[in-house]
């Protein structure tokens, strides 16, 4: 087994997130990435990448051998860490409000902390790393219990520290110790913010007294629109859970993944930034919400897909807000994780060609058509334009599902893909009789069925391939 001394299992991680941004918390209690003030902007903590100089908030019990186990409240978002030993039980209770903040850039990170046997005392690492841990940063002790952080070559993001204990800095870095007595707590946040919205600060109060009721009420009351009643209720609301903290509630559009330069393999190459929209992902994502009650969501994303569709043609992915996908390059400061490199930011099949978006998101609509909501004249003309692109580039090679980056081919799976589109788009049109010239959509469609039927089968395996003169 590779080593990955100094770094945990990805499995060893939980997410927390308010539908801006998302932290992922570890076994032991350390928030070892978020990227601020949205999913797709410069990290605060980068651990997970690099396990020295990424950044990390961490809450250490100071118990000997300690075992520890995290857990979500049912139904939602709120994440529990808790320690056993024989000198006594801890536990850490984290989550990201999700009211109040809409219209502003504070991202708030609250950290219950309580002793359940005992009397345990608490160490608390707070270090932040900007801008992907290339920007500095000044610390300024406001009072005993409020430190902010300010980046210096970071659009002026902050960070502010705040508890209902006292607080020290050290090295620039915050840092506290507080006792807790069996049955006790104490309360510290981080909100992360723009200096333009330092008006929109709340006292720690604020945070201890109200918002963990209100954000447990928010999951609970979301998930409660699930359909879903077979027996994995508890797998399937944990997924979609996950899903809904990746969608973004200013936009409406989705990330593929919330995190960036994570290898397929240690020590591999293919340490891509999947936090972006890519029309595929986010149209299965939509298909699966549709499926289970969650219409809200596909109709935002509809919505805002709809706006994207006004310029020449429908982009592969986009950033959250709906722009080009930031260039590619490499984070030569992070180590990346087990020193896994390189660590890349942005994503360079924003530039590719692969057809096969077409028909998920199409078939996406014509499920949204079909079990929810008649879609309207607007959107209409919005598939009229996307199936002109697929009659107009369906027999070109492409880059296909899997993003090969040395060169195009006529894959099957694209080819396919392009036959749903089509299909979808002319029983959408049968459904709600909206015009639409049925003889050229029919008989395209008809193309593409047999030049799959006859360029894609290879005799000498029995098998219809990969791509058109493969052998897989």
């Amino acid at each position: 087994m590779t080593n990955t001394s100094g770094y945990l299992p990805i499995e060893d991680y939980g997410i927390i997130g308010n539908m801006k941004t998302v932290a992922l918390v570890s076994l032991d209690a350390s928030i070892d990435f978020m990227c601020f003030p949205d999913f797709d902007a410069p990290t605060v903590f980068a651990r997970l990448l690099d396990k020295d100089n990424g950044g990390s908030f961490k809450i250490v019990p100071q118990m000997e051998n300690c075992k520890t186990k995290q857990l979500y409240i049912p139904g939602t978002s709120v994440l529990l860490t808790r320690f056993f030993s024989d000198e006594g039980i801890a536990e850490i209770t984290d989550y990201m409000p999700v009211k109040g903040f809409a219209e502003n850039s504070i991202c708030a990170i609250v950290r219950h902390i309580k002793t359940i046997r005992g009397k345990v005392n608490y160490k608390i690492f707070c270090e932040p790393r900007f801008d992907y841990a290339k920007a500095d940063h000044t610390t300024e002790k406001k009072n005993k219990q409020e430190i902010f952080f300010t980046a210096i070559n970071d659009g002026n993001t902050m960070a502010r520290l705040l508890a209902d204990f006292p607080l020290h800095v050290k090295k620039d870095n915050g840092y506290a110790e507080v006792t807790i007595n069996q049955g006790d707590s104490c309360t510290i946040v981080l909100e992360s913010i723009k200096q333009g919205d330092t008006t929109e600060l709340r006292d720690i109060g604020f945070y201890s007294n109200g918002t963990y009721q209100e954000t447990v009420n928010f999951w609970k009351s979301w998930i409660g629109k699930s359909t879903y009643a077979g027996r994995w209720t508890e797998l399937v609301h944990r997924s979609v859970i996950t899903l809904k903290l990746l969608t973004s509630a200013n936009h409406g559009s989705m990330v593929a993944a919330a995190t960036f330069g994570l290898p397929e393999s240690i020590h591999g190459n293919r340490n891509w930034d999947y936090r972006f929209n890519w029309i595929r992902d986010a149209a299965f994502t939509m298909y699966a919400f549709l499926q289970l009650g969650f219409t809200e969501e596909a109709t935002k994303f509809l919505k805002w897909i709809h706006e994207r569709s006004s310029g020449d043609k429908l982009h592969l992915v986009y950033s959250i807000a709906g722009d080009e996908v930031m260039k590619e390059t490499e984070l030569k400061n992070l180590e990346g994780y087990a020193k896994s490199q390189p660590v890349r930011i942005g994503n360079a099949a924003g530039s590719q060609l692969q057809l096969d978006i077409y028909g998920e998101l199409i078939d996406t609509i014509y499920i949204y058509n079909k079990n929810h909501q008649k879609i309207n004249h607007e959107l209409w003309l919005t598939i009229v334009k996307h199936i002109e692109h697929v009659i107009k580039d369906w027999k070109k090679p492409d880059h296909g599902i899997w993003e090969f980056r040395n060169g195009k081919k006529h894959f099957l799976h694209s080819r396919l893909m392009c036959w749903v589109a089509i299909d979808r788009a002319i029983k959408i049109a049968d459904d709600r009789s909206f015009p639409y010239p049925a003889a050229e959509w029919k008989a395209e469609r008809d193309r593409i069925y047999n030049d799959i039927f006859d360029g894609f089968w290879n005799e000498k395996i029995g098998a219809w391939v990969q791509y058109k003169g493969g052998d897989t």
